[in-house]
């Protein structure tokens, strides 16, 4: 083999080593438990778009979801543990107002 031949290999392999470790990055933070989550860390847990889980906060369907410095537009949500593996077990319920007892 010639030798640019060995390098282009070597490249290759080095981006494939980055790739695996990227990924096995991604798989460790997803094992941490925090007591609460932002919207962006819930939305790679559930899989969604951070949007839709921001939306669903919006509208109430995530009993248990409180924002944090400041209010209305400025808030940032924050996902307690417990409801976020509820999430993720049952999904999304009805707004919060409108549950029947």
């Amino acid at each position: 083999m010639q030798q640019a031949e060995l390098l282009k290999l070597f490249v290759e392999g080095l981006g494939r080593i980055e790739e695996r470790l990227d990924r096995m990055e991604r798989a460790h933070a997803l094992q941490l438990v925090k007591e609460c989550y932002t919207v962006e860390e819930a939305a790679d847990r559930l899989g969604k778009a951070e949007w839709t889980v921001r939306q669903w906060c919006n509208k109430g369907k995530v009993e248990g979801a409180y924002k944090v410095h400041g209010k209305g537009r400025t808030g940032e949500w924050r996902i307690p543990h417990d409801v976020l593996v509820r999430l993720m077990s049952q999904g999304v319920g009805p707004p919060a107002s409108r549950v029947a007892s």
